[in-house]
């Protein structure tokens, strides 16, 4: 059992159900958002870069290194290539179909990774956009 499998004292405090395949699913892929950025930091180590040359290289301040580095922020996909390419490393990212998830999704059974509250911004944002289609 990795520690993806494993209910962690985060996962009990924000009532994270791990029997749950969408809550699970979605703990699976924060999990590799958090192995891409350890891999980074490794191979930044590895190559004797210090955090300031990264900064330098990514156009941001060292501050930004560090809150990377940590886990501090919500890992953008640009962030994410911006500092490979200043490492010199390669990321790739693998998008496969998730055929299990299908019965649930469809349903609309099983737990949900999603707030409510963030469910009505995505609605907000919809409608936002469906206006600025209209209008143009």
């Amino acid at each position: 059992m990795d520690s993806a499998d494993r209910p962690d004292e985060l996962d009990r405090m924000l009532g994270i159900d791990l029997n749950d395949p969408l809550q699970r699913h979605a703990r699976e892929l924060v999990a590799n958002d958090t192995e891409y950025q350890r891999a980074l930091v490794h191979i930044r180590r590895h190559r004797g870069l210090s955090r300031e040359e990264v900064a330098e290289r990514m156009g941001v301040g060292v501050g930004a290194v560090r809150a990377f580095e940590r886990g501090d922020a919500d890992l953008a996909m640009s962030t994410l290539r911006r500092y490979a390419l200043a490492v010199g490393a390669n990321v790739q990212t693998i998008v496969s179909w998730r055929a299990d998830l299908d019965p649930l999704l469809r349903s609309g059974k099983g737990g949900s990774s999603m707030s409510d509250r963030h469910r009505k911004d995505e609605d907000t944002s919809d409608d936002e956009q469906q206006t600025a289609d209209d209008d143009e």
